[in-house]
Parts: structure tokens; C-alpha cells; sequence
């Protein structure tokens, strides 16, 4: 699921908006704050989180945030990138949602965020 306001692959995201505090990952019981505008998830030691797994991809997906809200995206990896077991390229993230990196899930969650209501889940809804 692509949306109409995806980042420019080319360009970095704005480094001027203040990243909210209450964004994380949770994998496996462990929570990993998304606290800076490109979080990057692969299998390289030089990311962000890294998945100690030979299917995953060296670079295989980013989060960025951008226009008060986190988008999903896959760096052309060879196993692909499914969001709530559908295979995007690009999307936002919800509170909730359930990010699967090879035989990895990964939730992104955001402090004080209703599961039950999808509205609320909304990233642009957090303060910054």
C-alpha cells in the first residue's frame, strides 16, 4: 500500500522536525525507541536494528519520519517487507501494526495509543 505523500527516495527527510519520544518497536520483548528521523532495520551491524538472520537483507527497511507521522518503507530486499501480512513498498505506520522482517514480527507502537480505535492510532496525532 503506497500512500500520496511517500518521502523522496532521493532526499533526506526534514532533520528539523523533533522526532516524538513515545515511537518505539517492540521485537522479540525488547523496545527499541525510533528517536531520529531514519530508523533502519537489517542484517548489516551498521543499523539501527540489526536481525541476526541470513534472510534478512543487509539494508532491508527503513522507518522514516515525516510530515508528523512514520512510513514503512523496503529497500528492495530480497524477502520483501509486509505490514500486517501484506507486502508494501511504502506505507504509514499505526499503532499496533505488525511489521514482518523475514521470520522476524516486529510491532511499532507509540506511548498512550488505542488499539481499538484506528483513528486514534494515527501518528500525526502525536504531539511533537
Amino acid at each position: 500500500m503506497t500512500t500520496e505523500n511517500e518521502p523522496n527516495q532521493g532526499q533526506p527527510p526534514s532533520e528539523s522536525q523533533e522526532i516524538p519520544e513515545e515511537a518505539f518497536l517492540v521485537v522479540g520483548g525488547m523496545i527499541f525507541p525510533l528517536n531520529k528521523p531514519v530508523f533502519t532495520i537489517g542484517r548489516s551491524l551498521s543499523n539501527d536494528l540489526v536481525l541476526n538472520d541470513p534472510t534478512v537483507s543487509r539494508f532491508h527497511a527503513e522507518i522514516h519520519y515525516k510530515d508528523s507521522r512514520f512510513l514503512l518503507l523496503d529497500k528492495n530486499s530480497s524477502t520483501g517487507t509486509f505490514l500486517n501480512n501484506q507486502k508494501i513498498e511504502v506505507s504509514p505506520l499505526f499503532a499496533g501494526d505488525i511489521l514482518q522482517i523475514s521470520h522476524t514480527p516486529i510491532m511499532f507502537m507509540f506511548k498512550g495509543a488505542s488499539l481499538l480505535d484506528r483513528s486514534d492510532r494515527q501518528t500525526g496525532n502525536l504531539k511533537s
